[in-house]
């Protein structure tokens, strides 16, 4: 991409608690390299460091599905230096989902999203259909996520999903002088393998594609970036343990 590497890379933590019967609350991080290029030589006015950190609340029962999550998302500096937060650092996640029709092999579900994961923070509607053939095997089609869910063994399930993944970030300059934002534009296509050696510890591996991407960013100069960024392959392990 304009003749450079463009390595980004995505971690992330979360510890859940369970509350009651399909009520959870928790707190998550997650830490994105973006890899932002120079464009002509000028570099981006950010080090492309971003977090996304906040609670999470969800509450899943067969007809209605709510999930909560506020949080900043901010750049690696801004979260050093906690004085220089405001408002404008927050991002407002979650989603009401609402089962319309159906039966208990397949139902219809309408949904009111509020997130930024088509790089812009907006309101949008939903819809998905649930298709659950077998005990091993559940399907979802719809708008914005769809995934197939296949349970193996007892022991051992995958899960194949398409999703958006972009985001949007309030970053800072190196001298902490000069605010803008980062979006990133992104669909995923990601196919996991969960190995549950016993029943409080889960291992996952998984890869898939980053493809219709684009970034957009400010650069030291003050002009504006959209970059578009070629389809690219990745690769993840994940642990998760229940105390």
């Amino acid at each position: 991409m304009l003749g450079q590497t463009y390595e980004p890379s995505t971690h992330g933590i979360a510890i859940n608690r369970r509350l009651d019967d399909g009520v959870s609350a928790g707190w998550q991080h997650e830490y994105r390299i973006l890899d932002l290029p120079a464009i002509n030589g000028v570099a981006a006015d950010t080090n492309g460091h971003v977090h996304r950190t906040g609670p999470a609340w969800r509450k899943v029962s067969s007809e209605r599905r709510v999930r909560i999550e506020p949080g900043l998302a901010v750049s690696s500096n801004a979260l050093r230096h906690p004085k220089d937060l405001d408002a404008e650092d927050i991002r407002l996640s979650g989603a009401i989902e609402q089962r319309i029709a159906g039966d208990a092999a397949s139902a219809w579900w309408l949904a009111l999203h509020v997130d930024d994961r088509f790089g812009r923070s907006r309101i949008y509607p939903g819809v998905q259909f649930q298709f659950v053939p077998t005990n091993a095997h559940e399907l979802r089609l719809g708008f914005p996520d769809s995934s197939w869910r296949w349970r193996w063994t007892q022991r051992v399930q995958s899960e194949l999903v398409v999703a958006p993944d972009g985001g949007k970030w309030r970053v800072r300059d190196p001298e902490l002088a000069r605010r803008s934002d980062v979006r990133l534009r992104a669909w995923r296509l990601a196919w996991s393998v969960r190995w549950q050696p016993a029943d409080a510890l889960a291992v996952d591996v998984r890869i898939g594609r980053q493809f219709e991407s684009d970034l957009r960013y400010r650069l030291r100069d003050g002009t504006s970036a959209n970059v578009e960024v070629p389809d690219s392959s990745f690769f993840g392990v994940g642990v998760s343990a229940r105390f």
